[in-house]
This record gives structure tokens, sequence and C-alpha cells, in this order.
């Protein structure tokens, strides 16, 4: 299993710079073989998701980001958010709302002493 995790991470490191510079069909073959090695691989399935949406394939995306929302509902909100701009009505309200709860971040306090203050290495960036 450490093998299909390695390569699943190999696969993704090529299917960002294919993303990097708009080959988003490329990310896409490279995202799928990510999956198809690591079937639980969360960040496999959400940049599948990010580089389906880039190339056109709406339904694609929304499965491999349902899929990732299934196999870690806490993790990042962008994936709630880009689920949103996929659907409709009441369901696109729920993502939206799911997505925000995932991204609040406390206000800083402009009293407190930056050193107080997190910092901006242990925020969570990006989607993974």
């Amino acid at each position: 299993m450490a093998t299909a995790t390695i390569m699943a991470t190999e696969l993704l490191e090529q299917a960002q710079a294919c993303l990097d510079t708009l080959d988003a069909e490329g990310a896409v073959a490279l995202c799928r073989r990510a999956c198809e090695s690591d079937p639980s691989n969360v960040a496999a399935l959400n940049m599948l998701g990010e580089a389906s949406l880039q190339a056109g394939d709406p339904e694609a995306a929304r499965a491999a980001l349902l899929r990732s929302v299934e196999l870690a509902p806490d993790g990042a909100g962008c994936r709630y958010m880009s689920l949103g701009q996929l659907a409709d009505g009441a369901e696109a309200l729920r993502y939206f709302d799911r997505g925000l709860a995932r991204g609040r971040v406390p206000i800083p306090d402009p009293t407190r002493r930056a050193a107080d203050s997190p910092s901006r290495s242990r925020r969570r960036r990006g989607c993974a």
C-alpha cells in the first residue's frame, strides 16, 4: 500500500505540472492513474475534481469531489465550494454553507503582538 501512495504522489506532482501549463486533459489522465493506484487518496480525488473542471467535465469533477468528501468530510472547504458551483438551488446552498464553515478563520486581534498570533505557515493552504 505504501508503494501505491508513493506512486500516486509522483503522479500528482506530474499532474500539477500539467495544470501549471494549462494541460487539463493531461492532468486528468495522471490523476485518474493516481486514483487507480490509491483509490482512497483524497488529494488525488481533489486534484481530479479540479482538473476535470478545468477540462470541461463537470460530471467527472462532481464524482471525484463527492468521493473525496465521503472519505474526508471534515477536509478542505474548497471541495464543498466547487460542489456548490456544480449544484443548483438548495443543494448548492448546503454545499456553500459547508464550505464556508470549514473555511472560517479567526479574525486577528490588532491589539495582540504578532508573536502571539498563529503564523501563516501553520495555516492550511490549498485543497488537499
